[in-house]
């Protein structure tokens, strides 16, 4: 027994001896296939991840390479590591064969502008190289696992060879000896294989403490390792495909990668906004073809055609498609609807009138010089008879409203190929087709009955007159602008007529337009020439009958046309600006005038000379400036003036009218309200503004004799002036009889033909030195008549 147990203990000990070599031998080579092989590969594919994600262009601008905590560094670590544990001298070749090829792409993607080919080429590169050293780690891996099994079989096969010698307890002996060696190594090989074909999630029997269960323990640990590095690249993905949404959503324009089979692998939900229709509920997964358009493959197309285009429903995109390096497209649709149309409003701009939504004077113009020469065609002017009063009385909205209301009839006159336009501040222009002239005749015929307009705006009843004229083509008519000036021509005279009428454009007016083209050619240079002089008209003082002063009035011979009335050449100086040379003129010429006079007159007596100042005059600001300075220049010529203004300078700008008549009377200036009760709004205006003087209008002194409407009215303003303390003259006396109720009324100054007639410088003068006295109102007392 003791030999046989020496015996038996000897073999089992040479056996345990034995046994306990390979189970050493085959543990080492149990934790160098997992510690090395496995864990190699594990980190070379956390590397590979990692350089995938850096060159996703999904996540362009959302990687930063160059952080300390991010992938970049991540990436190179995991390569330290697949280093340190590779197995072999090949694959530790491999790994830096990787990590030089990584550096060259790393280098290259940082450039201001790498060169996308190259940068393709480096990728593919390193790919590939990420390839044969996975492979050669998992061929080192697998060289192991043989070793292993291979030593494992050996241990198993003496273990039976020892037994069968030692019968019972050699079998005993094998029966242990497989149960704490042999089942736990064929577990351990069998995990091992479940691990390297991805399941982290094998369960590791549990192993006691000897060298078996060591290598289950270090199985197990490193079993837990991978699943953590796993779980942490998963993390690692989610977190970087939560950013990507991230940015998707705060994006203001849809956005989709789609994959080469139609696949939407990501969106955001201005996709289903801008693109689906209702209820389509666009998401990550779904086809495009079906979720984002409905099957229409037309529709796809165009989603997908990179440009600007435009929907069915009239919606305008932009999109902008990039295709990645594998196979995806990264498509952004952007809506510039808004965009497009404001730049039709642009474009629409340049020929529309803002205001009223017809067309624009240029636009006008251009379509009026395309005519062809032989088109017929009819021209009408529409200008609203005195709008500026619309705007003192209700303001800027409600006279807007007024020019809407009639842009809209007159668009309503027009055809398809007919032009309605706003031409000017309150002045329209219509083209019409000339070729059917029942057609014109039947267009003015609608403008004749429709003025004056009552418009109803804000529950006001507002009557709206306006001046038409129109012209026709032909022969006579000359260019298309020549056709609008005729046009034009006759809506003026039908102004200068009262306004409220329609004119026609025919011979008589065009000999009066040439004319008064005439007069428009030669008035600057008369201004010039000084061919335009003055005539003076007295102005007498109905209380002592001695001369006060005089009103200096221009008057024009014209070489050719003769004697021009003032009322002719006057409003065409203010429509061409030339009054303001005309005014500086007079000014100038009545203040000299007026300092020869003032020492011929008795100092007892008061004297000044008049001047007219027009609304164009009064308005432009640097000749009002300019008129300040004069005043400056010459104060003794101011105190011998008397600047007289109609009530329609007043309306434009009171505020700033009231101060510059202060700096007229600041200079000594005397100020004089002319043609007092014939505008809008005299009344309400007087008190605000410092006039010295109103002139009564020669409307009311004519009728004064015959009218006791007149008189009473007459009589009203005489005492209005005199409450306000303003001095009073009367205008257009002509009898002796007007006179005497003027005087008797109160009236201060009269002047008429009465008195005289306005006369040259010479015979004022000789008036002046005769000292003539109107006191006596009768049959014999004649008025003062120019020689």
């Amino acid at each position: 027994m003791l030999l046989a147990f020496l015996g038996l203990s000897t073999i089992t000990g040479g056996l345990g001896i034995w046994g306990a070599s390979e189970i050493r031998r085959v543990g080492v080579l149990g934790i160098e296939t997992y510690d090395r092989p496995l864990m190699a590969i594990s980190y070379a594919r956390a590397a590979n991840t990692t350089f995938e994600q850096l060159n996703n262009p999904a996540l362009a601008g959302k990687i930063t390479t160059a952080d300390t905590d991010g992938p970049g560094k991540s990436f190179f670590d995991d390569l330290d590591a697949a280093e340190t544990r590779a197995s072999s001298p090949d694959a530790v070749a491999e790994v830096r064969h990787v990590r030089v090829l990584a550096k060259a792409w790393l280098a290259l993607k940082k450039e201001a502008n790498p060169d996308a080919d190259a940068l393709l080429r480096q990728s593919n590169e390193l790919r590939a190289a990420f390839d044969t050293l996975i492979e050669q780690m998992a061929a080192d891996g697998l060289a192991n696992r043989q070793t292993t099994s291979a030593v494992a079989g050996l241990a198993h096969q003496m273990s039976l060879m020892l037994t069968a010698l030692a019968v019972a307890i050699s079998l005993l002996l094998a029966v242990l000896l497989s149960r704490r060696i042999v089942r736990p190594l064929s577990s351990a090989a069998a995990v091992a294989d479940r691990i390297a074909g991805g399941d982290f999630d094998a369960r590791i029997p549990e192993g006691g403490n000897d060298e078996a269960g060591a290598l289950l323990g270090s199985m197990t640990a490193m079993q837990q390792r991978i699943r953590e590095m796993v779980a942490k690249e998963k993390s690692q993905r989610r977190f970087a495909e939560g950013r990507l949404v991230e940015a998707l959503e705060s994006s203001t324009e849809a956005m989709m990668l789609l994959n080469r089979h139609g696949v939407i692998l990501v969106c955001n939900s201005r996709v289903e906004e801008l693109l689906g229709h209702a209820g389509s509920g666009v998401k990550d997964g779904d086809i495009f073809l079906e979720a984002v358009v409905g099957g229409d493959r037309d529709r796809a197309a165009v989603l997908c055609t990179p440009g600007e285009q435009r929907l069915a429903d009239g919606r305008w995109l932009k999109i902008s498609r990039e295709e990645t390096v594998d196979g995806n497209a990264f498509l952004i649709w952007s809506d510039i609807t808004q965009q497009k149309e404001n730049e039709r409003k642009l474009e629409t701009a340049a020929y529309e009138d803002p205001l009223t939504e017809v067309n624009n004077r240029i636009f006008f113009l251009q379509r009026l010089d395309a005519l062809p020469s032989d088109a017929l065609r009819a021209v009408v002017v529409v200008n609203v008879d005195r709008f500026r009063r619309f705007n003192n009385a209700y303001g800027t909205r409600i006279a807007d409203r007024i020019l809407i209301e009639i842009a809209r009839f007159l668009k309503g006159l027009i055809g398809p190929d007919e032009i309605c336009a706003r031409i000017g501040a309150d002045e329209f222009a219509l083209l019409l087709d000339a070729a059917d002239p029942a057609r014109v005749r039947r267009a003015i015929d609608t403008l004749a009955a429709a003025f004056p307009m009552a418009l109803a705006i804000d529950e006001r009843a507002i009557p709206v007159h306006a001046s038409v004229g129109f012209a026709l083509s032909g022969p006579e008519a000359g260019t298309p602008q020549e056709l609008l000036a005729s046009a034009r021509a006759a809506h003026e005279q039908a102004k200068r007529a009262g306004g409220g009428r329609i004119k026609f454009f025919d011979a008589a007016l065009r000999e009066e337009s040439r004319s008064r083209l005439r007069i428009e050619t030669d008035l600057p240079d008369a201004i010039r020439n000084r061919d335009i002089l003055l005539n003076y008209q007295p102005l007498i003082d109905l209380n002592t009958g001695r001369l006060s002063g005089f009103e200096a009035l221009a008057r024009w011979m014209h070489p050719e046309l003769g004697q021009i009335p003032p009322g002719r050449f006057i409003p065409i100086a203010e429509e061409t600006r030339a009054i303001l040379d005309l005014g500086k003129y007079v000014l100038d010429a009545a203040a000299a005038q007026a300092k020869c006079w003032v020492d011929r007159v008795p100092r007892t007596d008061r004297f000044t000379v008049a001047v007219n100042m027009s609304p164009r005059q009064i308005a432009d600001p640097n000749n009002a400036q300019e008129i300040l300075e004069f005043l400056d220049r010459d104060p003794d010529a101011a105190r011998l003036l008397k600047i007289e203004v109609t009530e329609g300078v007043l309306l434009d700008d009171p505020v700033g009218m009231v101060k510059l008549l202060k700096d007229f009377k600041n200079r000594g200036v005397e100020l004089s309200l002319d043609d007092f009760g014939t505008g809008f709004s005299s009344l309400s205006y007087l008190h605000r503004f410092p006039f010295d003087v109103l002139k009564i209008d020669r409307s009311f002194v004519i009728e004064i004799v015959d009218n006791p409407d007149a008189l009473r009215l007459v009589q009203t303003i005489i005492e209005l002036g005199q409450d306000l303390g303003l001095e009073l003259v009367a205008e257009g006396v002509e009898t002796a009889e007007q006179a005497k109720i003027l005087r008797a009324l109160g009236c201060d100054i009269g002047q008429g033909y009465y008195f005289s007639r306005p006369i040259d410088l010479e015979t004022a003068t000789l008036l002046l030195d005769e000292g003539r006295d109107w006191t006596l109102y009768d049959q014999d007392q004649r008025r003062f008549a120019a020689s």
